[in-house]
């Protein structure tokens, strides 16, 4: 991968805590007019083959940048928050839990016939301040659990998939079965992972769950043994019936070899566990790229194009959502994952004034040649 995992989830973090208490400041934005709403987006290419497209969201953005606001409703079915439903957002009071920020994130959704996923409810990061003191006490399951219960109880009926437990797997930790030596793994075992699945079913058990990870889409022996953690992962769930899909963050490189084979294959053994698979946080990393914008902006559309041919033609995968709409907002132009000529990243869709790229074509396009889905709602619970 382009990006070490505790670089990006540790930006993450600090935004999502850097964010916090300004969620009420500005006032909701008009919608967008009826003709921007009902020009066809990627969300309805993608429902022509019984798929979904959506995107990553944040409540500011929406709030702000009316642009960005009516490009969301006309090319996104499905949202998720980037940050405002961890735990390090919802939490920062033991015992009283704010739900303000991501709540406004699924009112915004509703309000306009979107789907939201729910997305995180454990993460190694963004998490409380007082967590690490809470679970080294003699209680400290309960904390856990009560987190986990709460959160999908809140957005009971409203959230209808969530991502349960993000990045799980980090092997530079040495723990057994590629474990991230995490709070989590320290304090309550390998365990932690399956009680986080149990506890979530029992909250919801119509809710969909999913275990999303990275660093899995390429060839190396690094990213085999990432694979087969993940696969343990899933059969172990799978055969207490926790788990209903995977996501697969494909944050990809334009500038790394991509083997079709090795990706069909692990999309394939994925599929035969019976489980889902989304393409959760889909973005083309340009920084091996040249500066001139018009050669880049079609390298990336091709590399992206040939990516997901491969990912759509597998009929368990259920659609793609991409990590951000705009490279305005793109956490790839971030340090330390920027460019290093100080040129803006151009790696989703639009491009910072919210104009189509080719990447859009690109996206279109697979969308468009992807075998037909053989049911009309893509998140259906696979047959047990």
């Amino acid at each position: 991968m382009f990006a070490a995992p505790t670089a990006l989830s540790r930006r993450m973090w600090l935004k999502g805590a850097g964010a916090l208490g300004c969620a009420d400041l500005f006032p909701k934005l008009a919608s967008a007019t009826e003709t921007e709403i009902f020009s066809e987006g990627l969300k309805d290419h993608a429902a022509r083959k019984g798929l979904i497209y959506g995107s990553a969201v944040e409540g500011l953005h929406l709030r702000t940048n009316l642009a960005y606001q009516e490009t969301v409703l006309r090319e996104c079915g499905w949202i998720v928050p980037t940050y405002e439903m961890k735990w390090g957002v919802t939490g920062q009071v033991r015992g009283n839990s704010n739900y303000a920020r991501p709540d406004f994130i699924v009112d915004f959704a509703l309000r306009h016939g979107l789907k939201v996923r729910g997305h995180t409810a454990i993460w190694y990061l963004n998490i409380p301040k007082w967590l690490g003191e809470a679970l080294h006490e003699p209680e400290k399951p309960d904390v856990f659990d009560t987190h986990i219960q709460e959160l999908v109880t809140h957005y009971h009926n409203r959230i209808r998939e969530w991502d349960v437990v993000n990045e799980a797997i980090d092997f530079k930790d040495g723990q057994p079965h590629g474990l991230r030596n995490s709070i989590f793994l320290q304090t309550l075992g390998p365990d932690y992972i399956a009680r986080a699945y149990r506890v979530a079913r029992e909250a919801d058990p119509a809710a969909i769950l999913v275990y999303n990870d990275f660093g899995v889409e390429y060839p190396g022996a690094r990213q085999e043994a990432r694979r087969r953690a993940m696969l343990e992962i899933v059969q172990n769930l799978r055969r207490e019936n926790l788990i209903d899909g995977v996501g697969l963050q494909c944050h990809v490189n334009a500038g790394q070899r991509f083997d079709a084979a090795v990706f069909r294959k692990f999309l394939k053994e994925l599929a035969d566990l019976g489980v889902s698979i989304l393409i959760s946080e889909f973005d083309v990393n340009d920084t091996q790229l040249g500066p001139d914008i018009e050669t880049r902006d079609q390298a990336v559309a091709t590399y992206a194009k040939d990516f997901l041919d491969v990912a759509l033609d597998e009929q368990a995968v259920r659609g793609v959502i991409s990590w951000g709409i705009s490279d305005k907002y793109t956490w790839l132009n971030e340090q330390p994952f920027a460019r290093k000529d100080g040129a803006p990243s151009r790696a989703l869709p639009f491009d910072e004034a919210m104009r189509r790229k080719p990447l859009w074509n690109a996206l279109a396009s697979a969308f468009d040649h992807a075998p037909q889905r053989d049911h009309s709602d893509p998140i259906i619970r696979p047959v047990k």
